[in-house]
């Protein structure tokens, strides 16, 4: 079976709900190109436009450990270190893991909190400690009594 990565999805939702990439990058305050090169996977987006993305088209980017929802992907940046120790992973497990050293992997949890990342680097680690990312539906805006 394949399974389609995180812009492939993104661009299946696009398509059903009529939006052009167009209006979809205008929102996102990007080229066409650069939309199209994310939908095609020629390049990598960084996880604050495929969760504005997944706004876009009434989904949201979570992380998840099984089934149950830990939080949405741009609330986890900011904390990656706890979501390290909640998964009870050691540095020295994480590290060989990934292949990191421990400065490179220190920069990198520091370089998320503050300034995001790119999906290609924030999947991996994330699924070094057992998390993965993925897309859910939005919850329905909950209607206001007149």
């Amino acid at each position: 079976m394949l399974t389609l990565t995180i812009p492939q999805r993104l661009r299946n939702l696009r398509k059903d709900r009529d939006l052009l990439q167009e209006h979809v990058a205008a929102e996102l305050g990007v080229c066409v190109d650069t939309l199209s090169h994310w939908e095609t996977g020629a390049n990598t987006p960084r996880v604050h436009h495929i969760a504005a993305y997944a706004h876009l088209v009434n989904h949201r980017l979570v992380v998840r450990r099984g089934q149950d929802v830990i939080c949405d992907a741009l609330d986890a940046l900011p904390c990656m270190g706890e979501l390290r120790r909640r998964a009870g992973v050691p540095w020295a497990v994480l590290r060989e893991r990934l292949h990191y050293t421990p400065k490179t992997l220190e920069g990198l949890e520091s370089h998320m909190r503050r300034h995001g990342v790119r999906l290609t680097t924030l999947q991996p680690y994330l699924e070094a400690l057992g998390y993965t990312l993925a897309l859910i539906p939005a919850a329905p805006a909950k209607q206001v009594a007149a």
